[in-house]
């Protein structure tokens, strides 16, 4: 009860930021974040009454993921004849949206073999518009989703989908080091460890040959990624070390905001993944922190 009130807490102050978001594209992201909360949360009016006030032009698919979360079993076919409408328009934004609501109803529906396959394979037909990285990105939800009902075996395979997908085509070093972490934090949760450890091994040598090919303020968004993937694996000391060299490659860029923002994303990370920094670092972190300019 105590951990809910305190989701509350933030919930609340979350939906007061958006009533005071300059634009509104930033509003409706906030209250679609409060929106999947609250559906977490079993707080169902909430999460319609927060879902509503999204401008439907430009957030309407992302509402119905949401939706998806929540479709009853007889609604099944009416959601997926919805589908299928915005999936003909060839719009791409409606094409992407669709196809994420297709991996919520693969999750929803995941116990029942029929609908859950329908729904991997209507992804998989109708992707051909959409970029290879949100094909990647579909596969690797799927797979997180598969996990989420203890089930490996299917979430390895996708994760084998993933990594051919990402094989068969050539990436800038700062695009595939982040894909390829994913994949090996998803490979090793899916129980190929051995495999998993190798590749993250092979990852960050992969970095450090190619570092002076990727432009500064790329560096650390880059690192974090493979940095994660190691605490993921349970090796929080080779995790720390790549936090480390995340938070020098920030300080490349003699701009303070680029500085900022990056030192910002590093300490979330170590926040959600339970890495606490060593004297070293935090005295790293105060140090930056205290040479940035005015207003950072």
């Amino acid at each position: 009860h105590g951990v809910t009130n305190e989701v509350q807490h933030y919930l609340d102050f979350a939906e007061q930021i958006a009533t005071i978001a300059d634009q509104d594209w930033g509003r409706d992201q906030i209250k679609i974040k409060i929106s999947r909360t609250h559906t977490l949360l079993g707080q169902i009016v909430q999460a319609k009454r927060v879902a509503a006030g999204v401008d439907a032009s430009s957030e309407s698919g992302k509402v119905a993921r949401v939706e998806a979360t929540l479709c009853a079993e007889d609604a099944f076919v009416l959601q997926v004849e919805e589908l299928d409408r915005l999936i003909a328009m060839g719009d791409f934004d409606a094409v992407k949206n669709a196809l994420y609501v297709c991996a919520e109803l693969f999750n929803r529906f995941y116990d029942n073999t029929e609908r859950r396959s329908q729904m991997e394979e209507k992804i998989k037909t109708s992707w051909r518009q959409i970029p290879v990285f949100i094909r990647i990105d579909l596969l690797l939800e799927l797979a997180d989703f598969a996990l989420g009902h203890t089930d490996q075996p299917k979430a390895l395979g996708l994760v084998n989908e993933a990594k051919i997908i990402i094989d068969e085509h050539t990436w800038p070093p700062e695009s595939r080091i982040p894909l390829e972490a994913r994949i090996i934090e998803c490979r090793f949760r899916s129980g190929d460890e051995e495999a998993a450890r190798s590749a993250a091994a092979d990852l960050r040598t992969l970095y450090n040959q190619h570092q002076s090919e990727i432009i500064n303020i790329d560096k650390a968004e880059t690192l974090i990624p493979v940095a994660e993937a190691f605490q993921t694996m349970g090796n929080s000391a080779e995790a720390l070390a790549v936090y480390k060299q995340a938070v020098e490659a920030a300080v490349e860029n003699p701009n303070s905001r680029p500085r900022a923002e990056d030192l910002s994303a590093i300490c979330l990370s170590m926040a959600k993944r339970l890495v606490e920094p060593d004297a070293a670092l935090w005295a790293r972190i105060r140090e930056i922190k205290g040479a940035l300019g005015d207003p950072w």
